[in-house]
């Protein structure tokens, strides 16, 4: 089955699309979870709240979401060439890492902070194609820092940028004013219009959604046991997808090589804020849900050893089904 997403056709996205929805309703109708209304965080944490307080319309609009930014990324490998003939297996991919746990079938902050990451990458990857233009940079900073507004750690993507910069061409301090500048301007922008407009969000209001809050987590590694072994699981198959990119990276042309290098450093960034924040690995694991995608794609590419990749997908697919009915009865 796992072949047949690999197809750019419109039966492979309808396949992909029903494959999804089979393992996303039936979960809805049997599970009794209860999405949360009081844990989103981020400017548009009110309005996702007040969503949430209707199961079935944040259940439908988190789908949505899902499929939106699973075509982007999916549009964003063909155009690139990070993933060669990639048809519809990174919506798939990308689709089945925001299925991995019940809190991610409803409207979250990170979820929608994520339009706003996919937004910021596509510009990243224009200004490393249209030669360097100080434009494109500045507005993928104000992208990334509108998603910092929903999902705090993304203002770390300031070393993402700068890092990717100096791997592709020599930093100039205009280069870094572009960055700040982008990142600090929906900052600024909310601010001066609540601040204007008597808002709740003023400078200092709007300031706390950049602080990071620990939460108090319930985590233990006996409970969580089969969802942490599906994760290390699922990150094999990214590590080994990852060495098939890194193998393949110096027979490709220089444009390709720069699109797959800019992916291995923002899988990095965003690899690393998952660890970070490993004990809500529910939470932050779809923050990492692009790279994953793309790199288990790169591990199922090729025909070697197709059957036994065949069997690893089934099982993997039935372990995640497994491990969401098992936590729908705790």
């Amino acid at each position: 089955m796992i072949r047949k997403f690999f197809d750019n056709k419109i039966g492979s996205l309808t396949l992909v699309i029903l494959v999804i929805m089979l393992i996303r309703i039936p979960i809805f109708f049997v599970t009794k979870y209860q999405p949360s209304t009081t844990l989103n965080t981020g400017i548009l944490s009110n309005f996702i709240n007040e969503i949430n307080s209707v199961r079935w319309l944040s259940f439908v609009l988190s789908f949505l979401v899902v499929i939106i930014e699973g075509l982007i990324v999916n549009k964003l490998c063909w155009e690139y060439n990070i993933v060669e003939k990639p048809g519809y297996v990174i919506l798939y991919f990308f689709a089945i890492a925001n299925s991995c746990f019940l809190e991610n079938f409803y409207l979250s902050n990170v979820q929608l902070g994520n339009v706003f990451v996919l937004i910021g990458l596509t510009y990243f990857y224009l200004y490393i194609k249209n030669n360097y233009q100080r434009r494109w940079l500045f507005l993928s900073a104000l992208f990334f820092g509108i998603s910092a507004l929903c999902i705090a750690e993304h203002y770390w993507v300031i070393i993402f940028l700068i890092v990717a910069i100096i791997l592709f061409k020599p930093i100039l301090p205009l280069d870094i004013f572009a960055i700040l500048f982008g990142l600090i301007m929906p900052y600024y922008l909310v601010s001066a219009i609540g601040y204007l407009s008597n808002f709740s969000y003023d400078f200092y209001n709007t300031w706390q959604f950049w602080v990071i809050k620990n939460k108090t987590l319930d985590f233990h590694w006996l409970k969580d046991g089969p969802e942490i072994l599906l994760l290390f699981l699922l990150l094999i198959f990214v590590f080994v997808g990852v060495l098939q990119i890194v193998g393949s990276y110096f027979r490709s042309n220089v444009e390709t090589r720069r699109s797959k290098l800019a992916m291995l450093i923002f899988g990095f960034y965003v690899l690393s804020i998952f660890f970070i924040r490993f004990k809500d690995y529910a939470h932050y694991f779809i923050v990492a849900s692009v790279p994953i995608s793309i790199f288990i794609s790169g591990f199922y590419e090729g025909n070697k050893w197709r059957k036994w990749k065949e069997f690893l997908h089934l099982m993997t697919l039935l372990f995640l089904i497994y491990t969401l009915f098992r936590n729908s009865t705790l």
